[in-house]
């Protein structure tokens, strides 16, 4: 099987849907799940609605 495209989802984020576009045995198809296990755990989001500069947002997020 070879991953094509992904078509829905956001990497690093088990909160939204995530859609694949293979390849499988020459045949094409969209695989969709939720990537969550079978526990949940509880996680903190930080939300920046009014930075005062480009560079807050990108620092918190790590980059």
């Amino acid at each position: 099987m070879k991953i094509l495209a992904r078509m829905e989802g956001e990497p690093d984020n088990a909160l939204v849907p995530y859609a694949l576009s293979v390849e499988d045995k020459g045949q094409r198809r969209i695989i969709r799940y939720l990537p969550q296990g079978r526990e949940r755990v509880t996680v903190q989001q930080v939300r920046i609605t009014h930075a005062q500069s480009l560079e807050c947002p990108r620092t918190l997020g790590g980059l």
